[in-house]
């Protein structure tokens, strides 16, 4: 994902724990704030989930230039204790064990976070994450 503009912030950013495998936990968790030394701020942030990927809509007109929605949500996650998403500080954390029955089905991800002052828009979006669960 490009940077919102010369010298921006960028993109936050997603990070795997493995792969996800039918009956084994699986962790994925994304980043407030671009890559940076120290804690992200505790934005409040929420999870785009599709079941197929979109064609780039781009956020410029929204006052995110340079960067793409790539997510057309099939349904929406908030972060919740006690729930597969949750959010510490800066950090969302999706742990999910999948099922056997969605063996094979693909699913897409993208954050998408209030950051106040950061663009025009003030928000940021994060790479779409592609995962297959596998066997």
């Amino acid at each position: 994902m490009p940077t919102w503009s010369v010298g921006g912030p960028g993109a936050p950013y997603v990070a795997t724990d493995g792969v996800p495998r039918a009956g084994q936990p699986f962790r994925a968790e994304w980043s407030t704030k671009p890559t940076a030394p120290g804690d992200p701020p505790a934005w409040p942030a929420l999870l785009l989930i599709s079941f197929e990927l979109s064609a780039p809509m781009p956020l410029a007109p929204l006052g995110a230039p340079g960067c793409h929605l790539l997510v057309e949500p099939d349904f929406i996650m908030t972060p919740q204790a006690g729930s597969i998403l949750t959010q510490t500080g800066g950090r969302l954390r999706l742990d999910w064990t999948p099922q056997f029955g969605v063996i094979g089905q693909q699913f897409f991800a993208q954050m998408l976070c209030y950051a106040p002052g950061v663009n025009a828009g003030g928000f940021l979006v994060s790479p779409a994450l592609h995962t297959i669960v596998g066997s």
